[in-house]
């Protein structure tokens, strides 16, 4: 499996291009990113606000590939504390929940402020013998 690789970016993210073709990877660092941010940031994930869900998850039958963005909604509603945290680290669990049902041994992520307002989040896959880590960095922009 291939895909383009998005790169965490200082404004979100990008795609790496080299001599006018754009990166390609393995895809899973993809599919965790697009996982945390996909879909619409006002959508909590939960079923009271559907009507705000990505126009995408409309035409996806298997509810586990919808893209809910819980991530997202997390960073751009709570306040940036250490405190909360865990509740974000929460979130990317939910957000690749559909990892361990599909392909992967387990999943975790570790989240930590880096500067006032600024997120890394650390997430681990095990897959099989193999362990995969990315680092994504992002504005945690609550008010």
């Amino acid at each position: 499996m291939t895909d383009v690789h998005f790169t965490s970016t200082a404004d979100g993210g990008d795609i790496e291009y080299i001599n006018g073709k754009a990166v390609m990877s393995d895809g899973l660092e993809s599919a965790v990113g697009l996982s945390l941010w996909g879909g619409n940031e006002d959508h909590s994930g939960g079923e009271a606000d559907d009507h705000l869900e990505w126009w995408g998850n409309k035409i996806e039958t298997d509810e586990a590939r919808k893209l809910r963005s819980r991530t997202q909604y997390t960073l751009k509603n709570l306040v940036a504390t250490p405190a909360n945290l865990r509740l974000v680290e929460s979130a990317v669990r939910e957000d690749l929940a559909w990892m361990t049902e599909e392909i992967a041994t387990s999943v975790d992520a570790t989240a930590r402020l880096v500067a006032p307002k600024r997120i890394s989040l650390t997430v681990s896959v095990v897959i099989g013998e193999s362990r995969y880590d990315f680092e994504f960095l992002d504005d945690w922009t609550s008010a």
